[in-house]
């Protein structure tokens, strides 16, 4: 958990340097700091609004919350194509429609 709060303090000194962020939502992550790997994926973004990995770290991260529905919302802000192009934000798509119900929908 220092070790999270460490990358969290180092983003905020540089809070318009995407990377800064992405290291501290992955740093979060493996403290399991949900919480805040979720407020570094939204820090970063702000700076890059598409960024697949963050979208798709984001949305696994909501839908481990058990918030299926706003994990696909966020996938689909990469649009299908995008989604479909990369297996980790297929599979999360798919395991977010599962969770929600929508399964029946899996093509």
């Amino acid at each position: 958990a220092q070790a999270a709060t460490a990358a969290w303090e180092a983003a905020e000194r540089h809070p318009n340097e995407f990377v800064w962020w992405v290291l501290a939502a992955d740093t979060a992550m493996h403290a399991r700091r949900r919480d805040l790997a979720l407020a570094a994926c939204e820090k970063a973004l702000a700076v890059a609004p598409t960024n697949p990995w963050v979208v798709r770290t984001e949305a696994k991260l909501r839908l481990e919350a058990g918030d299926p529905h706003a994990a696909m919302q966020r996938l689909e802000m990469l649009g299908r194509t995008a989604v479909l192009a990369d297996p980790g934000s297929t599979r999360t798509y798919t395991h977010a429609l599962v969770a929600s119900g929508l399964g029946v929908l899996v093509d």
